[in-house]
C-alpha cells in the first residue's frame, strides 16, 4: 500500500498486479481505454470517487501508473524527476456569463469528453438568473431547456468546450535555470513509460 495525493486529498492505493497490467494493455489494444483506466482506478484506489473532475482522475491515474511500474523517479535531461509531484489545477467549476443569465459549470468527469457537445450540455450544473436565483439544470422544464439552448451559440459552445478541457495534470522541474513543464495526460504517460 502507498498514498497518492491530489489537491490536498490523500488516497490509499495499492500497486496493480501483473495480471491487471496485462488486462489493461489488452483492453487498450482492443480500443477499450475507458474500461482499462476506470477499472484500475476503482480497483486500486480506496474510496475512489468516479465523479471527480477529469483532470483530478488523470493525476491520480498517472501517479498510480508510475508507482506500480516502479518508476516514481526518472532521470530526464540529467535531472531526477519525481512523479509524486504531478499536480493539477484545483478548480472544480466556473461561472460563464451570458446576456441575462449565467451558467454554473462543473468540469467533466473522466471520459465525459468523448462527445464535446454532449460534454458542454452535461457540465451545466445550474443556471443563475439576473436576480441571483439558482436553478439546477436537472430541474429545468423542457421549455426552459429550449430557452437555455438558444443561448448556446457556436461561439459559446466552443468557448465552454475550451475552458472545460483546459485543466490538465502537469509536472514542473528546473532545467538550466529555467522551469520546464510537461503537461497533459498523454505527454506525462509517455514520459513515465519511457
Amino acid at each position: 500500500m502507498f498514498e497518492i495525493t491530489c489537491n490536498d486529498i490523500t488516497y490509499n492505493a495499492r500497486y496493480f498486479t501483473l495480471d491487471e497490467y496485462e488486462d489493461v494493455l489488452n483492453k487498450i489494444t482492443d480500443n477499450n481505454i475507458k474500461d482499462a483506466i476506470s477499472g484500475l482506478l476503482i480497483d486500486c484506489i480506496d474510496s475512489y470517487d468516479t465523479n471527480l473532475p477529469k483532470h483530478y482522475a488523470e493525476c491520480i491515474f498517472l501517479k498510480l501508473w508510475a508507482h506500480s511500474l516502479g518508476g516514481v523517479t526518472k532521470e530526464l535531461n540529467d535531472i531526477f524527476v519525481n512523479f509524486n509531484y504531478i499536480e493539477t489545477p484545483k478548480e472544480k467549476g466556473f461561472i460563464y456569463k451570458l446576456d441575462g443569465l449565467s451558467l454554473k459549470m462543473r468540469y467533466p468527469k473522466l471520459f465525459e469528453d468523448s462527445d464535446k457537445l454532449e460534454m458542454v450540455i452535461n457540465c451545466i450544473d445550474s443556471v443563475l438568473l439576473e436576480d441571483q436565483t439558482e436553478i439546477k439544470a436537472s430541474e429545468l422544464s423542457s421549455d426552459d431547456l429550449n430557452v437555455l439552448y438558444s443561448y448556446l451559440t457556436k461561439d459559446v459552445i466552443f468557448s465552454l468546450r475550451d475552458e472545460l478541457l483546459r485543466p490538465k495534470p502537469y509536472i514542473a522541474f528546473p532545467v538550466d535555470d529555467e522551469i520546464k513543464t510537461i503537461e497533459g495526460f498523454k505527454n506525462l504517460l509517455e514520459v513515465i513509460d519511457e
